[in-house]
């Protein structure tokens, strides 16, 4: 399975860094899992799908962000209308399959998860081409001891 760093997702997301960092570190998204101490924080597209309707959520209808994981944790364990899920499934994550529905009162919410997932594919590819890739090994300028 593919992961992402955190620098490709929120170039992908549309976010800056730290937003993605503060989320993340904030806020239990369905799909994400914290990071161990000095380790990079690898991201799964699941987990950057899930993340995108939180984005679009808080961006586009200025949901803040506790009531966007909320909403999303109800579409992902509940499942709405999908599929012919009826209350009480568990699903793991949204399904690219079909649109995700959450019903309250005489609201209807609906998510396009595929039409999510094709802008998200096509914001990956643009954000691996210029994201920064992590050098690895001993830092430039770092003197090595001599052995003698």
């Amino acid at each position: 399975m593919a992961s992402y760093s955190t620098i490709t997702a929120a170039i992908a997301l549309g976010i800056d860094r730290k937003r993605l960092e503060n989320l993340l570190l904030r806020h239990r998204v369905p799909g994400t899992f914290r990071g161990r101490q000095g380790r990079a924080r690898r991201l799964s597209r699941t987990s950057l799908l899930a993340l995108a309707v939180v984005v679009r959520l808080q961006d586009e209808f200025g949901i803040p962000a506790p009531r966007a994981v909320e909403l999303l944790s109800a579409w992902a364990t509940w499942g709405g209308t999908r599929s012919g899920a009826a209350r009480g499934n568990v699903a793991p994550h949204l399904q690219p399959d079909a649109p995700a529905s959450l019903h309250r009162g005489p609201f209807t919410l609906t998510v396009d998860v595929a039409a999510l997932e094709r802008d998200l594919v096509a914001a990956l590819a643009e954000a691996i081409e210029v994201s920064p890739r992590p050098r690895r090994g001993r830092p430039a300028g770092t003197a090595r001891s001599s052995g003698g």
